[in-house]
């Protein structure tokens, strides 16, 4: 087991998740996955097993944890979520299956898919989380 710098990891190569691992959507497979969408605007996603967040995306040197899930499980990892992003000088976001507001919980953003999918690119995902931090 080898340490992660957050702030400057390259991956060697892209790994996959296996499908095993929990998924934000259980209703159809024809639902796009937060990461998935990520991806398709424009943003480096790197997923990762046992933290206490699922992936770590970055855009333009800017690095944003995130999590994503069920109302309940997502909303209880938030403000941990915040505390390790203030640590590490990176910003934090939780998408919530389900879920129509946008809040701020501590120094995490929470939104909900519906509201990711609305985005365009990573600029403004960047800025949408930037003003909330």
């Amino acid at each position: 087991v080898m340490p992660i710098d957050l702030l400057n990891y390259v991956p060697v190569e892209e790994e996959r998740v296996p499908a095993s691992l929990p998924s934000a959507h259980t209703e159809g497979e024809s639902q796009e996955k937060p990461e998935e969408h990520l991806r398709s605007i424009g943003i480096s996603v790197h997923e990762l097993r046992r933290a206490p967040f699922h992936a770590f995306a970055v855009f333009e040197n800017e690095t944003i944890l995130t999590c994503y899930g069920t109302p309940q499980k997502t909303v209880q990892r938030a403000e941990l979520l915040g505390n390790i992003s203030q640590i590490s000088g990176t910003h934090s976001l939780c998408v919530v299956t389900d879920y129509s507001k946008e809040k701020k919980i501590g120094k995490t953003l929470v939104i909900g898919d519906k509201r990711l999918k609305d985005v365009e690119d990573g600029e403004d995902l960047l800025s949408m989380v930037s003003e909330r931090s």
